[in-house]
């Protein structure tokens, strides 16, 4: 199809906005091709069926959803920039009449990045993440915590010959929870708050073999709550009447290799340290908080640093990879997170027809602060995918996860899920 075939006005608009003097449209899985942009849209439509969507630690009502997921990536590569812009919805429907408080009609995640001046000696990147994710609240109510997120970054780059690049940049991110103002038997907190995250990134990569690179690589975090002293209603529930989250500043380094090392393996070999301090003196109007329990760790963390992946090709679309990762994150519940993670996956193409992805996550999470408590978060899923056409394919799978806490106060935060789904995709 060529712009001949497109209405004279859509056509016309469509080069003005990207640039270019034609339009032209490819048959379906050679996507849309407008100047040096390519358009892919595809969809997502099929069946889940859940064992415990409410992610009750007893008692679970299993349900059946459909699950509706269209997206759309765009890419425009020319000689001085690089632009890509990429956006997914998610619908999710319950069949069960005490399942639609489970119903998800806004949960969408868009990405965009522009490279400009990529092959100069001074050149800059841009990029932006925006979404709303939600995870049941495991309680009887069937309700989310949501949770609204926005990240900006931008950065200058400045290339000291081929092989040796510095960048110094920064970031803004904000995040808005949202969550039930309800208790339930446990008398455990559903509040909402905010916060403005932001500072200085920087990095260096010195590619001394041609695929394989030394890098370097930090940020200093800057996170403040909108609300730091957070009013429970409740003083004979186990975090008193107040919840106190401090404001705090974050500094993470880290150093090592990054590349293919062999024709078939690639390795990603880093470590550092990370510290987290967490301002007293920005809750000192939170006297009704649980003392005792917030003393701990209230002022914040030294911690080591690790990731370590380990990727395998096979051949042709048949990879294996495992990876470590340590590190902590701040928290909207309590002070901050501590975390090692274990992961293992594999996918590969069986034939010209079929495909296979599978993998295994443990998590094992440490939180601080006047919540505090240990989580393991156990995770595995299996797909099986034949693919009609390069456009067309259908998928069937299962996923399981499971998290096991040692808080002997609220037991309803371990539960067991299980999704076996059937989806067709069709991509353009």
């Amino acid at each position: 199809m060529t712009v001949a075939n497109i209405p004279n006005r859509w056509s016309i608009a469509a080069c003005a906005i990207l640039g270019v003097s034609s339009l032209a449209v490819a048959d379906p899985g050679d996507h849309i091709r407008i100047g040096d942009a390519t358009i892919t849209p595809s969809l997502d439509v099929g069946l889940e069926y859940r064992t415990n969507p409410l992610r009750l630690e007893a008692n679970s009502l299993p349900g059946v959803n459909m699950r509706i997921a269209p997206r759309v990536e765009m890419t425009l590569e020319s000689q001085e920039v690089d632009l890509r812009i990429g956006g997914d919805y998610q619908l999710i429907k319950f069949f069960s009449e005490r399942l639609t408080n489970l119903d998800r009609f806004n949960q969408f995640n868009v990405d965009a990045g522009v490279d400009v001046l990529k092959d100069q000696v001074i050149g800059f990147r841009f990029s932006d993440r925006v979404g709303i994710d939600s995870n049941p609240s495991g309680d009887q109510t069937g309700s989310y915590h949501t949770q609204f997120r926005n990240r900006f970054d931008g950065a200058s780059v400045i290339r000291v010959g081929p092989t040796l690049a510095f960048t110094l940049g920064g970031f803004y991110r904000v995040d808005s929870y949202r969550v039930p103002e309800v208790f339930d038997d446990t008398g455990r907190l559903r509040a909402f708050n905010f916060r403005d995250s932001y500072g200085p990134t920087w990095s260096a990569d010195w590619t001394f073999f041609p695929r394989t690179a030394v890098v370097y690589f930090g940020s200093y975090d800057i996170q403040r709550w909108g609300a730091t002293c957070i009013s429970t209603g409740n003083s004979q529930q186990p975090l008193g009447s107040s919840l106190a989250l401090p404001d705090n500043n974050h500094l993470k380094m880290q150093a090592g290799l990054r590349g293919r090392i062999t024709e078939r393996m690639t390795v990603v070999v880093t470590g550092g340290y990370g510290s987290g301090r967490y301002l007293e003196e920005s809750v000192d109007g939170c006297e009704d908080s649980n003392e005792d329990a917030y003393a701990q760790d209230v002022k914040g963390i030294d911690n080591l640093l690790v990731t370590t992946q380990i990727q395998y090709d096979f051949g042709v679309g048949q990879r294996v990879a495992i990876g470590y990762r340590k590190d902590f994150i701040d928290s909207w519940f309590t002070n901050y997170t501590a975390f090692n993670e274990l992961y293992g996956t594999y996918t590969g193409r069986l034939g010209s027809r079929f495909g296979l992805s599978s993998g295994v996550r443990m998590r094992f999470e440490n939180h601080f602060g006047q919540e505090s408590r240990a989580d393991i978060r156990l995770q595995a899923n299996g797909d099986l995918t034949y693919y009609f056409q390069d456009y067309a394919s259908v998928t069937t799978g299962a996923a399981w996860i499971q998290r096991a806490t040692s808080d002997v106060v609220d037991q309803s935060l371990e539960f067991d899920d299980v999704n076996i789904h059937l989806l067709a995709t069709f991509t353009y």
